[in-house]
């Protein structure tokens, strides 16, 4: 990361397509979301950095790959929820978001999600989680009911 985001202290989520890697002699993927989150507990701003791989495949994904190229999409079992600065967040890469398992291990703890892509599935995640809900593409998405007042 650069001398720009921190010293602004700017954070960056992104996720990363297909990271290529050998194990076993096969060739595999994983599909990840990268964090550099700014740190300033000592006395310069620093990243720390953490990867998340998927872990579902999208519908017909892990078959595809192995047909196409002959690569076996390697999934992570684990997600998880960071705290940073007493803000709780978690990411969900793609069509994890659609497993409803996925959200409601995480509703309550957190005060955030990260989300990459489908904007439908914003929405409604931030009505199951009872949580902000943030959209790589900029769309922010609030868990409350708009109360019109009239005078």
């Amino acid at each position: 990361m650069g001398y720009f985001t921190k010293t602004s202290k700017i954070s960056l989520i992104t996720g990363v397509e297909y990271l290529h890697e050998k194990e076993n002699n096969q060739k595999i993927v994983r599909n990840s979301i990268f964090s550099f989150l700014v740190c300033d507990d000592t006395d310069y701003n620093y990243h720390k950095f953490f990867r998340q791989d998927k872990t579902t495949p999208a519908h017909g994904e892990r078959e595809e790959l192995r047909k196409k190229s002959g690569l076996i999409l390697k999934a992570d079992t684990k997600k998880y929820i960071y705290n940073h600065g007493d803000f709780y967040f978690s990411s969900l890469i793609c069509n994890e978001f659609t497993d409803i398992n996925h959200r409601a291990s995480l509703r309550g703890k957190i005060d955030s999600g990260t989300k990459i892509y489908f904007n439908a599935l914003v929405e409604s995640a931030s009505f199951d989680l009872h949580s902000y809900i943030v959209q790589q593409q900029s769309l922010w998405r609030q868990p409350y009911k708009r109360t019109i007042i009239e005078i």
